[in-house]
């Protein structure tokens, strides 16, 4: 901001740069500025227009909270198609975390609920955080970002022509399209091709699912082995294509501690509540490494989850009452505290209170 420069403070008054302040090694420590008190609309009816605008939060005011920055989880567009183990194309700025200081009105922002961050992205407020986390949904481009300069890269040394009808080793084989590859495995193996068709005709999985289960005999083995024991099909799906087959892909089918039986008892858990998803992620981990059952790791590890309504009520009875004047508010028709009282409940339980049921309980009684 330069000297003499008129700014808009957005959805505040146009302001104008008198002067800076410097402390000895020439970092900025003050801006003064005067305001024109009739733009305080964000309008002005004087004909000036600001040379830009500016967004900001009051690092006094506002609140610290981290944000999760989510990339693309792998650096290719196909995986699975590319050279090397599906482990070497992963991204390792996926996630980036960052401490920010948020607007005060956010520090009660309702676990699910979805947010605008000016010139940065949409964001949605972590369901399974107890305190506010925030985690991009969709980015946008900074046109206020500096357009990074590509670093000269000095030229390589021009290679010597070589005949290309010269056998001389030194060309690559073309690898074989990926389609090209399942035709010829599915062609080999009846089974494998029936399969990959029941698994959309009749298990209504996608297109997508069924190739992938079928890329593999060995995986299309497990998948049959723990979907057998189950109803919930999809999820079975969702775990043997994403998480196993990534362990698979590392250590080979053979390498993995825990069967398909495991892995439909610990789908059961999720579905019938005795587990979140996140604590499902532990448990699936500690299988990878241990082979143990996965009840025999929920229990030692102590993530299942608490559904009971009376014990849960006495979790909120008992933080209603640490936070009174909170409470007071809430049970009046704030509901900016819910979230808050969600997050309470929870930790106040060590995370094991079953989500829907606090939220549950937590309408009912600012209902009251």
């Amino acid at each position: 901001m330069s000297i003499g420069a008129e700014i808009r403070l957005r959805y505040g008054y146009i302001v104008k740069c008198t002067h800076v302040e410097k402390d000895a090694n020439g970092n900025l420590v003050a801006i003064h500025v005067t305001y024109d008190p009739e733009t305080k609309s964000g309008e002005t009816t004087s004909g000036r227009k600001s040379q830009g605008t500016i967004h900001w939060v009051s690092a006094t005011e506002g609140f610290k909270a981290p944000v999760h920055l989510y990339d693309r989880l792998f650096r290719v567009p196909n995986p699975d198609g590319a050279d090397g183990t599906l482990l070497d194309h992963v991204n390792p700025n996926s996630l980036k975390v960052v401490e920010a200081v948020l607007e005060p009105s956010l520090r009660n922002a309702e676990p699910g609920s979805h947010w605008q961050f000016e010139r940065t992205g949409y964001f949605v407020v972590d369901r399974e955080s107890t305190e506010p986390r925030f985690n991009r949904t969709v980015g946008l481009k900074d046109s206020w970002a500096k357009t990074e300069q590509p670093t000269a890269v000095p030229s390589a040394p021009a290679k010597p022509k070589v005949d290309k009808d010269a056998d001389d080793g030194r060309r690559k084989r073309k690898r074989k399209a990926k389609s090209d590859v399942q035709a010829e495995r599915l062609a080999s193996d009846p089974e494998l091709a029936a399969r990959r068709l029941r698994y959309q005709t009749e298990l209504g999985l996608s297109e997508k699912d069924a190739d992938t289960l079928t890329i593999d005999r060995a995986l299309s083995d497990f998948f049959e082995s723990a979907v057998a024991e189950t109803e919930y099909v999809q999820a079975i799906a969702n775990w043997t294509c994403n998480a196993v087959q990534a362990l698979v892909k590392e250590k080979g089918l053979e390498g993995l501690p825990f069967t398909g039986s495991h892995m439909a008892r610990l789908v059961l858990r999720i579905e019938d509540g005795t587990i979140s998803s996140k604590g499902a992620k532990k448990v699936f981990s500690a299988m990878a490494e241990t082979g143990e059952d996965p009840d025999t790791l929920i229990e030692r590890m102590g993530l299942s989850q608490i559904s009971d309504a009376d014990t849960i009520q006495g979790f909120i009875d008992e933080v209603m009452t640490q936070n009174a004047e909170q409470a007071a508010s809430f049970q009046s028709g704030n509901q900016k505290l819910f979230g808050f009282f969600v997050g309470k409940v929870i930790q106040a339980s060590n995370g094991r209170a079953a989500p829907a049921v606090v939220n549950r309980l937590l309408r009912e009684l600012s209902q009251n």
